[in-house]
């Protein structure tokens, strides 16, 4: 049974990846576009055509003209985590405060901490879109030492969430929640801990990996 449950939350993250994957892509695409959209201006420049530039220009904000990438930290797929993320959370008027110290290369799979990330990134905006009062985010991701990775996300949440025999219940189906389950995996399967909770109108995510050292807590 255990086995089996395994399973079901690797096939779960590994659909989540292939989902932010494909977010990725679509950036390096844009970015190849945009290479195009310069040979054109470039042209109009050379023939000193100024009001064909305003021209494509003005149809290129208004359809084409990609938004700006923030840099969080080097690693480009953490960094396309967080702004896909910031993206969601601005587009639904949530405050996001964002910190990110990482070294390279990360010190656990690459797949398995974009997940990881995912996941409590996205119970944090759907919480707080959930909210009737201004909503905000604070997620912090810093590599202590080049074995010890803390990650902290916490976001408004006027009512304490439910709990059954020490797991939490999700807000959308009935059952365990699954993001949360997840990180726990995640957390033992690198010698580290997750832990969730709520105070004073917030819900508090502390994540610790040590993929190098013993098990930390019990």
């Amino acid at each position: 049974m255990k086995l089996v449950q395994e399973n079901e939350f690797f096939q779960l993250q590994s659909a989540q990846y292939r989902t932010l994957q494909r977010t990725i892509d679509e950036t390096r695409m844009a970015r190849h576009d945009l290479r195009h959209h310069f040979t054109v201006l470039s042209g109009y420049a050379a023939n000193s055509d100024m009001k064909a530039i305003q021209e494509y220009l003005t149809s290129w904000q208004n359809s084409l003209m990609p938004k700006a990438v923030y840099s969080y930290c080097k690693n480009p797929a953490v960094n396309n985590v967080l702004g896909y993320y910031a993206r969601l959370a601005g587009e639904s008027g949530i405050s996001i405060d964002i910190s990110a110290k990482l070294q390279e290369p990360l010190i656990i799979p690459e797949p398995e901490f974009c997940v990881l990330l995912g996941n409590l990134l996205e119970n944090a905006v759907e919480a707080c879109k959930k909210q009737t009062v201004s909503s905000k985010i604070h997620v912090r991701v810093l590599q202590t030492t080049p074995s010890l990775i803390s990650l902290t996300i916490d976001n408004t949440c006027s009512e304490p969430p439910r709990w059954h025999e020490g797991r939490l219940l999700s807000s959308k189906h009935d059952g365990n929640g699954i993001g949360t389950r997840s990180a726990k995996n995640i957390a033992a399967r690198y010698h580290g801990d997750a832990r969730f909770e709520w105070k004073n109108g917030m819900f508090c995510v502390s994540i610790l990996l040590n993929p190098h050292g013993e098990e930390m807590f019990s």
